[in-house]
């Protein structure tokens, strides 16, 4: 694939294969993919697919057997904060506050006092979560706990957002509610966001563009745009075709894996 105009992010032709003494497990197929600036992308596919080996090559927490991954073109040789990421845990310190949370990565920590202020109150104010500033982990739901994840995230300004299934682990209104809260957010800054989910209306409710992926080895089977306009309503006829489409690409590559030689 190489470089492509207006990608930000780009997978060229990469693989990825996982070595356990004598078993050698794929976990992704030669496959390419470009994320553009300023879109928000979902990773969809069945779990093991690969989808989570992708975004670490991605972050630079891994590397790939063969191919590339890129950042603006330059290729990524590992961690940098020019690349956020969530995980499905929150991970935050459980011995500092909201705000201490929120403002303890490096680019914060770089800043002057009265900048840290600034960057973390602002974080803060696009979170929801001002009036918690003095919190700590422990005082927050599962919800609020992964909004503080974000806005760290969001407060060492990377031009990236790597998000690892960030709302799987909390009950379906908290789910629903910060998928309302990260779209505003997406809104307001404009900010890539790769996204990975195994939840088809997840990624219809939040993505510009969906990439379906096969059963292990990963490989992008298909690549759906969604021509509508965001917030979205999941009850409307248009939302509803869009999640039968991408149900049927998932489903097809899920029945077409056993016969597939390169699953063997």
């Amino acid at each position: 694939m190489g470089a492509v105009s207006g990608a930000k992010l780009v997978a060229d032709g990469v693989w990825r294969t996982f070595t356990t003494g004598s078993v050698e497990t794929h976990a992704i197929a030669e496959t390419s993919l470009a994320v553009f600036e300023g879109e928000f992308l979902s990773l969809l596919g069945p779990s093991g697919c690969g989808k989570t080996t992708l975004l670490n090559l991605f972050a630079g927490f891994d590397k790939p057997s063969g191919g590339r991954v890129l950042l603006d073109r330059r290729e990524i040789t590992g961690p940098g904060p020019d690349r956020g990421v969530v995980f499905q845990e929150h991970a935050l310190f459980p011995w500092l506050t909201v705000r201490e949370n929120v403002g303890a990565g490096k680019r914060v920590k770089a800043e002057s006092r009265a900048g840290q202020k600034e960057i973390v109150d602002r974080q803060l104010e696009l979170v929801g979560l001002s009036a918690f500033a003095s919190y700590y982990p422990r005082q927050l739901s599962g919800g609020m706990k992964q909004r503080v994840s974000i806005a760290r995230a969001l407060a060492n300004a990377p031009e990236v957002l790597l998000m690892d299934e960030p709302f799987a682990a909390l009950d379906a209104i908290t789910r629903l509610q910060l998928q309302d809260e990260l779209v505003r957010i997406w809104k307001q800054t404009r900010m890539t966001i790769l996204f990975v989910t195994h939840n088809i209306e997840e990624a219809v409710v939040l993505s510009d563009r969906i990439a379906v992926m096969s059963p292990r080895p990963g490989r992008i089977r298909e690549v759906i745009a969604i021509d509508l306009p965001k917030p979205r309503d999941p009850n409307s006829p248009e939302f509803n075709a869009v999640e039968r489409h991408v149900r049927e690409v998932l489903w097809q590559g899920i029945d077409a894996a056993p016969n597939d030689p390169a699953t063997l």
